[in-house]
């Protein structure tokens, strides 16, 4: 029998992520129902299913950086990369706001990322590698790509198309 606190955990956090995918398809224009079939058949989010996510953002650019990384940026800022670990499996680096920084730090599949946190910034490293946390993950893309746009100037997000009105 499983605990009721999980399931409502878990109906909390499924309606945090839909809210969160149409927000950003209100504000940015996306297809929610994109978000919801970016993660492959498997539950296991790939490089390639990483870059087709992070490149329907608007303003997006895409940059191969730091070796073999998938480097994703929004006016030259960087929000999110995709990497392979030592152990082959994909791995994802995203930037987060302090306090999703505080709560995923000593949480299960995930770990301050090395070089970015070690030098006080918050960013987070997911190392679950199962697919159990696939769905988390690109509600973290998005909130990384978020935090990077509202950093930008108002002129910038002007011009980029990413102001509102």
């Amino acid at each position: 029998m499983s605990d009721p606190s999980l399931n409502l955990m878990g109906a909390l956090m499924t309606t945090l992520l839909v809210f969160t995918y149409w927000l950003c398809g209100q504000r940015f224009g996306h297809n929610p129902r994109f978000f919801a079939n970016t993660i492959n058949g498997d539950g296991f989010l790939k490089h390639s299913e990483f870059n087709q996510f992070c490149e329907a953002l608007p303003a997006s650019t895409y940059v191969m950086q730091w070796g073999d990384s998938h480097v994703w940026k929004v006016a030259g800022k960087v929000f999110a990369i995709g990497f392979t670990a030592k152990n082959g499996d994909p791995a994802f680096t995203f930037k987060t706001s302090p306090l999703n920084y505080e709560f995923l730090k000593n949480n299960d599949g995930y770990h301050p990322a090395p070089y970015f946190a070690s030098r006080g910034m918050k960013w987070i490293q997911q190392i679950e590698t199962s697919g159990r946390l696939d769905e988390e993950l690109t509600y973290y893309l998005a909130q990384s790509y978020r935090i990077v746009v509202s950093g930008l100037s108002k002129k910038k997000q002007s011009e980029l198309g990413l102001l509102l009105n």
